[in-house]
């Protein structure tokens, strides 16, 4: 996959929306392993929102897609404001990225089936 992958057909597309339902997957099992250093609202929230979202973009749900880019760039915030020089700082720009390309993947997969319900049923049958 390359930094910014091209979406003009579907298999790309569900190739990309899958690979950022794996990183919302990854990064729900990585908060719920920082929860052997003490219970936190904001981690369980991420770590059980993240896996759902997994679970949702592994099916094509934009809403989902938009929530897990949201929950990406909160979580980078916090953990750039805790500890700017961890490596976590570097990891989660990445997972942002792969959130944008979620949002991308499965905005374009939705308007791609949309457009072929639209050419496969008349006007009078909808």
């Amino acid at each position: 996959m390359v930094i910014w992958p091209e979406l003009k057909e579907l298999g790309p597309a569900i190739h990309t929306a899958r690979l950022a339902a794996i990183f919302a997957g990854t990064l729900s099992a990585f908060n719920a392993l920082s929860l052997g250093d003490g219970f936190n609202l904001i981690t369980v929230s991420c770590c059980i929102l993240f896996g759902i979202a997994a679970w949702r973009i592994w099916d094509v749900q934009y809403p989902w897609a938009v929530l897990a880019l949201i929950l990406g760039i909160v979580q980078t915030v916090i953990f750039v404001r805790k500890d700017p020089f961890s490596l976590t700082t570097i990891f989660m720009p990445v997972a942002v990225l792969l959130f944008i390309h979620g949002v991308r993947a499965t905005s374009m997969i939705r308007n791609l089936v949309i457009r072929d319900f639209e050419a496969t049923h008349p006007k009078e049958v909808r």
